[in-house]
């Protein structure tokens, strides 16, 4: 009726077909700039390749919000097993306990974003750099995690010419977080904010403690020490 297909005006599409039955469609949107622009979340990783070593307390949660802040893929390393006692303080909760972290965060970030590509790697981060060090270094950003200090001290010495660094870390009781992010081959590594003192060793100079001081904990015996 002079109409390309498909383009045919709704008021006309009826008319031309009195007595016919239609259903109502309602459509929602679900693609990501639009979903992402109702979190409020500020960081946009436009399509970005980001790796997180270590996925526990900080790292489980930063996965979601890298996911929900436009990366395109994600790379998870952590050897462990989420244990019952980290379960409150970890994204996945109790439903996780008895998981390899990083399977359990790769199969609840997919659900929640089917577009995600989510790369799992349950070893250390030392293995997969001797076994596959473009995993990492193929990343935009590398996010340090461990809360080991002396572990990503040589992880910085490995790593930075060859990709962004950026390391975070809380300290104890949550009286304050940290996030550093390294000048990649400039000056501004993690090793600058380190000292050593003959009496308690290496100490980290922006730490809110006073170096030595000790907020460990133990519950149930000294196989439950930790740091709340």
């Amino acid at each position: 009726d002079g109409f390309r297909p498909d383009h045919t005006p709704l008021a006309a599409a009826i008319n031309a077909t009195p007595g016919a039955m239609g259903d109502r469609i309602a459509v929602q949107r679900a693609d990501r700039p639009f979903l992402a622009s109702r979190t409020g979340l500020q960081l946009d990783l436009n399509g970005q390749k980001v790796a997180v070593i270590g996925c526990g307390a900080i790292g489980g949660y930063l996965a979601f919000d890298l996911a929900d802040s436009g990366a395109r893929e994600l790379v998870l390393v952590d050897p462990d097993i989420l244990r019952a006692e980290n379960g409150l303080r970890h994204s996945l909760g109790l439903a996780g306990v008895g998981f390899a972290k990083v399977d359990a965060l790769q199969e609840r970030l997919q659900k929640r974003s089917p577009e995600l590509k989510v790369g799992v790697h349950a070893k250390r981060i030392e293995a997969l750099i001797s076994e596959d060090r473009l995993a990492i270094t193929s990343c935009d950003l590398v996010i340090l995690a461990t809360g080991d200090h002396t572990l990503e001290l040589r992880l910085s010495r490995a790593l930075r010419n060859d990709c962004r660094l950026m390391h975070v870390w809380l300290e104890a009781f949550g009286v304050g977080g940290h996030l550093f992010v390294d000048g990649q081959g400039k000056g501004g590594c993690l090793a600058c904010l380190f000292e050593w003192d003959p009496t308690v060793g290496l100490f980290c100079r922006a730490s809110l403690l006073e170096p030595g001081q000790d907020f460990t904990r133990s519950i149930g015996g000294c196989a439950g020490v930790f740091t709340p």
